[in-house]
């Protein structure tokens, strides 16, 4: 979500999809609102944003973040996995037009994500987490690498598949292109744009990938 998306969102207000809660928001009430949206058909919650529209903002978005990330697991029942959006856009200058370009390229975060359905171990009961702070991206995905893969050859576009009858039906949708050769574009388009490389990291049962924000 961009800066027009999200003061458009704002100014519609609150609705049955839509949710406003300021930071100090007593963690029962934001347990209540995340089971509600996840027993009907999902929704926003804004964090920061007062009841009458106005944007207070947040002291500590890291900590933040991580305290919705333990009601959502400690407070609700069953523990649920929620999606947290924290991402800033830039603006660059051509003549007399603005132009918005993404912080990161969309291709990129696609790529991390479809990457991380299909490989992931499904024998393991957890979810795939993003997790998105003031100066990087973290996506954990379950599961090491499959055998053959190590976290050096692995940015050379060596390939293997733990779940194929996923990544066929991924390829087939239209999901995943030129199999083996997206991680190898994903670093070539973070260096472009960032000028950094993402990182990989095998830690315990999961897979991180981490793509590092654009220094302000």
């Amino acid at each position: 979500m961009n800066e027009k998306e999200l003061t458009e969102l704002i100014e519609k207000g609150e609705d049955s999809f839509t949710e406003f809660k300021e930071e100090k928001a007593h963690s029962n009430d934001l347990a209540a609102e995340i089971v509600a949206f996840a027993n009907t058909e999902g929704g926003k919650i804004l964090l920061g944003i007062s009841d009458k529209k106005e944007i207070k903002g947040v002291t500590n978005p890291d900590k933040e973040m991580l305290r919705v990330e333990n009601i959502s697991r400690n407070n609700c029942e069953p523990p649920l996995t929620v999606n947290i959006e924290k991402i800033k856009t830039r603006v660059n200058i051509k003549g007399f037009e603005n132009e918005l370009k993404p912080e990161i390229p969309k291709e990129v975060l696609r790529e991390v994500v479809v990457n991380a359905v299909a490989h992931r171990d499904y024998h393991i009961t957890s979810q795939i987490r993003i997790f998105i702070f003031d100066n990087r991206l973290e996506i954990m995905s379950p599961g090491k690498l499959p055998n053959g893969i190590t976290l050096e050859n692995i940015k050379l576009g060596v390939h293997s598949e733990r779940n194929p009858l996923i990544v066929s039906y991924l390829a087939k949708m239209g999901y995943m292109t030129q199999i083996g050769t997206g991680i190898v574009r994903m670093i070539r388009l973070l260096k472009e744009h960032t000028g950094k490389e993402p990182e990989f990291e095998e830690r315990g049962q999961e897979f991180i990938v981490r793509i590092w924000r654009v220094d302000e």
